[in-house]
């Protein structure tokens, strides 16, 4: 049996994908302001001046993650609770530790470190294939790209990233939703 991790995202944090892989975010010591994190800290230190890090967290149990969709989220808008195999996770080259911003147990800080270019300035080059996503609607979890491919219309905004294109356009071109945003 799979173990899953969790994720909650905005609509416009999923509008930012640009490909079918859900990629970590660039950490930059400083930048990132309160967030615990020592062990990026940590490995900050280390880096050469070509070297970022990335990061992706994801909360351990279902519970916990639909705590966060209905208290942490709520006034940011339309989100998202997400889950995925945790093999595809470390299999995309992301290590695994706990995330100190919460009570060890409750959620994981996955990370790696990266050689810098204009690829992945902000995104890492690593990535967790969308396919092995799935999303809670209707209290059942469904494949992300079936929830997105026009199957389903998003609760709120019709646009689709800056293109202009709205999900019933996407729908008739029989693209994924990735492929358009």
């Amino acid at each position: 049996m799979n173990e899953y991790v969790y994720r909650i995202n905005t609509q416009s944090g999923l509008e930012k994908i640009q490909d079918n892989h859900f990629r970590g975010r660039r950490w930059l010591s400083g930048v990132n302001g309160g967030y615990p994190h020592a062990l990026l800290k940590r490995e900050h230190a280390t880096l050469s001046i070509t070297e970022g890090l990335f990061l992706v967290c994801f909360y351990s149990n279902h519970a916990k993650a639909e705590q966060s969709l209905n208290s942490d989220f709520s006034y940011l808008g339309q989100s998202y609770m997400l889950r995925c195999p945790k093999e595809h996770v470390v299999a995309a080259g992301f290590n695994e530790s706990w995330d100190d911003g919460f009570k060890e147990g409750d959620a994981y800080l996955f990370w790696n470190k990266e050689n810098i270019s204009d690829r992945n300035a902000n995104f890492s080059s690593a990535g967790i294939p969308l396919e092995v996503f799935e999303i809670w609607k209707d209290s059942k979890w469904q494949p992300l790209h079936q929830y997105f491919g026009g199957n389903v219309q998003a609760p709120t905004s019709n646009k689709v990233s800056n293109s202009g294109m709205n999900r019933s356009s996407a729908a008739q071109t029989d693209k994924p939703w990735w492929k358009i945003w």
